[in-house]
């Protein structure tokens, strides 16, 4: 890998798991697993959260075969591979119990990095948690002479920047 995305890689990479969601491993963003056949419909960025589309499961709608509550389907037109039954009856996909924080700032954050964390993304596209001795670290790699004409400027990275 070369240039601009091979730098996100090495950030994604040196990035501690203290900046990571508890339940992302960064595997699944270094190395995705997908099936070649499946490439097409493998979406390039983080779904939309605001779609109001539900997905919807069934079982099996005969059920007096004991295998058949073993199969579940997402097209209530699928036939049950244990009967041959149409599985159009409704089923309820239960969740664990969040194992983490429970608190509403934790659980709607979503993504890969934790919420209340400041990241520096240069030009290259190299990301780094943003840090005292970060700034003062990059200051000194730029040759920043005049430290009060620099500008801040903070900027919102989110589904609707990228």
């Amino acid at each position: 890998m070369v240039g601009c995305l091979a730098n996100l890689y090495k950030s994604v990479e040196n990035l501690g798991d203290a900046y990571l969601q508890p339940t992302i491993n960064k595997d699944t963003l270094l190395k995705p697993k997908y099936s070649s056949s499946l490439a097409a419909d493998v979406p390039l960025l983080l779904p939309n959260t605001e779609s109001s589309t539900t997905l919807g499961f069934y079982r099996c709608s005969y059920g007096r075969n004991s295998d058949c509550r073993l199969y579940y389907a997402n097209d209530p037109t699928s036939k049950c591979p244990c009967c041959s039954s149409v599985m159009y009856s409704p089923a309820t996909l239960v969740n664990p119990p969040n194992k983490v924080s429970t608190s509403s700032a934790v659980a709607n954050e979503g993504g890969y990095v934790k919420g209340g964390f400041t990241y520096t993304i240069m030009d290259d596209l190299t990301v780094t948690p943003m840090s005292t001795i970060s700034s003062i670290a990059m200051l000194n790699k730029f040759k920043a002479q005049r430290v009060n004409a620099l500008e801040e400027k903070v900027v919102d990275v989110g589904i609707k920047e990228v």
